[in-house]
């Protein structure tokens, strides 16, 4: 009845009160929602996708995004940042900005899906990139949509 639709009411304007805060401003819903959970990484959003890196010998990279990476593999990414129910998409192609590395770390990524970080997914080798990894251009993008 009204009760219940007043209630959403106030959990909106509770919302809008958050957003404010500069603290909080990973839940802007302009942008894509950044995260980091010590291996893999999202940042430096904007309303298409983040920068994914993962972390390998103390060091940040990026992904190459060729034909291999999938909708599963940006699930996993997704999933293992907290994501569970957000829609995962994927860009191949971003500039790496808002991001402090520019090498790439990993090409060839194979996700089932199944897996619980990007690093347990099949690729081709730390390290080991095709030459088309190497533009600045050439990282993975991910945007973990919230509906």
């Amino acid at each position: 009845g009204k009760g219940a639709l007043g209630a959403e009411g106030t959990e909106t304007l509770r919302y809008r009160e958050e957003m404010r805060d500069p603290e909080l401003s990973s839940f802007d819903p302009e942008r894509c929602p950044s995260g980091d959970n010590g291996v893999a990484r999202l940042s430096g959003c904007d309303g298409k996708a983040c920068v994914l890196s993962v972390l390998h010998d103390g060091h940040w990279g990026g992904v190459c995004g060729e034909d291999s990476f999938s909708e599963a593999s940006a699930g996993v990414v997704c999933g293992s940042l907290g994501f569970t129910e957000h829609r995962a998409e994927f860009v191949k192609g971003v500039q790496l900005k808002g991001v402090s590395h520019h090498r790439s770390w990993l090409s060839g990524v194979r996700c089932s899906g199944d897996e619980d970080q990007i690093t347990e997914c099949r690729h081709g080798g730390w390290g080991v990139l095709h030459d088309a990894c190497r533009g600045q251009d050439s990282h993975v993008g991910i945007c973990c949509r919230r509906f």
